[in-house]
């Protein structure tokens, strides 16, 4: 087989692919043979069908099996004689024998890009570590005395007020049409909360148990529950019982019910928490950091097909993120604006990073993957037997790469100039970890469609 390579882009190589009458001879002659031993065709017993009759019959399934198999061998042998390597699928021109002539074809093939060099010289990032304050520690600490209180039926008896959790039950009505799937019972709501919609727990102010109160709350023309958008929504809501919260005092005591003995205990373990806190998001930063920083000082091109893939992959997590939010996207949705760009920066640091490996030698052994494992058995108090049954294949080789990546990540930091940054508000870094706001309306329990947050 002879084969020629030209490049288009940086990103794109054509192949011409020639193959001799004499190969497709051999496997044309040893297709038929063997069909002719294996064959069922009427009129003839097996094995005993004439060659003749054999390719009259089955002639052109023949050539399509044999050019299929031609055109896979050209182009496997193409890609390893010119040490390409290709990132999608081929595109190719079909190929048809005539008898007598070579097989010839062209394929036009996405490669990982030719990188000469890799600067790592260059890379500059800033550390920056929050310092924790007192704000933040009494923040925490009320939290605890919310999470320590007492829920209690006011006494005497009054109306419902900010902060009382009224318990109720709530029928919702949309263009007359009642909707038993956004309604709820027994539902407990805390009135004022940013949970749930304002228009739902301000009608909630004054009510005591037994009272029955109609709701129209509009929703905007945007609102993330797609079936209820510019609608009028009726909600006739019930209440079946108050409660106030009756909150502990903050002393020794109350550091004893969290497992402290002092309450200065208590807050020395907060503050260790927070710190730590405060670290685990400076080092995520710093990964970040120097990631992008490898990308900006070595501007290589990318393949289409890897980023449309890499975008792809991003709309999916978008619309199962925005499910259990309650919110429904159109499914052709272009991605919010920055998410493109970072979709083509992630696929050129995944490119980058595993030349970066190749070139360093940088790899993960065997050894070292049992050694995590047996780390994560220590962690877990699970048998290391139990942990290693459950890393096999796919999810062994999952971790592999995570430990692979985190040996690039601190071979380029070790080549980085690492300045520390002045402490200061990063809106980037606000809330805990895993934080999300429940946008539920009145309460309604997540859902995956359009009943899930819609109500309220």
């Amino acid at each position: 087989m002879h084969s020629e390579a030209t490049r288009i882009s940086p990103v794109l190589v054509e192949l011409q692919i020639e193959v001799p009458w004499e190969r497709i001879r051999h496997d044309l002659d040893s297709a038929f043979s063997e069909l002719q031993r294996s064959a069922r065709i009427k009129g003839f017993r097996q094995g005993k069908t004439p060659r003749s009759v054999v390719r009259n019959v089955l002639g052109k399934q023949v050539k399509r099996k044999v050019t299929a198999s031609l055109v896979r061998e050209g182009l496997e042998v193409a890609v390893r004689e010119h040490e390409l390597h290709p990132v999608a699928l081929p595109e190719i021109e079909t190929p048809t024998i005539r008898q007598g002539d070579p097989l010839m074809f062209s394929a036009k093939l996405e490669v990982r890009p030719t990188i000469e060099d890799i600067d790592t010289s260059s890379l500059t990032i800033q550390r920056k570590v929050e310092p924790v304050s007192e704000d933040q520690i009494e923040e925490r600490i009320k939290q605890l005395q919310r999470h320590q209180a007492d829920l209690v039926v006011p006494e005497p008896a009054r109306p419902a007020v900010l902060g009382d959790l009224v318990t109720v039950d709530y029928t919702v009505v949309v263009d007359g049409q009642e909707r038993p799937d956004l309604a709820a019972s027994d539902r407990q709501i805390e009135v004022g909360s940013d949970q749930v919609r304002p228009e739902f727990t301000a009608g909630l102010i004054g009510l005591v148990p037994g009272d029955i109160r109609t709701l129209t709350i509009p929703f905007p023309h945007d609102d993330p529950a797609a079936r209820l958008r510019g609608k009028e929504v009726r909600f006739d809501v019930t209440a079946k019982a108050l409660h106030e919260r009756v909150l502990p005092d903050i002393d020794d005591e109350f550091a004893r019910d969290c497992d402290f003995e002092t309450l200065a205990e208590l807050r020395a373990d907060i503050r260790k928490r927070l710190e730590l806190l405060a670290e685990s998001r400076s080092a995520s930063g710093l990964r970040e950091q120097v990631v992008d920083a490898l990308v900006q000082s070595n501007p290589i091109p990318v393949p289409p097909t890897l980023v449309q893939q890499e975008q792809q992959s991003i709309q999916r997590r978008l619309k199962l993120l925005r499910q259990s939010l309650g919110e429904q996207r159109a499914a052709d949705e272009p991605l919010p604006d920055g998410l493109a760009a970072r979709a083509e920066s992630k696929v050129r640091a995944a490119i980058l990073l595993g030349e970066l490996a190749r070139r360093e030698n940088l790899d993960v052994t065997e050894a070292e993957v049992d050694t995590k494992l047996e780390q994560i058995a220590e962690q877990t108090g699970k048998h290391v037997a139990k942990v290693k049954a459950d890393y096999q294949g796919e999810r062994r080789d999952t971790l592999r790469s995570e430990l692979l990546e985190d040996r690039l990540l601190e071979y380029l930091l070790s080549r980085a100039t690492i300045r520390e940054a002045e402490p200061g508000h990063d809106p980037g870094q606000t809330g805990q970890p895993g934080e999300a706001r429940d946008t539920e309306a009145a309460g309604v329990e997540p859902s995956t469609d359009d009943s899930g947050k819609e109500a309220g």
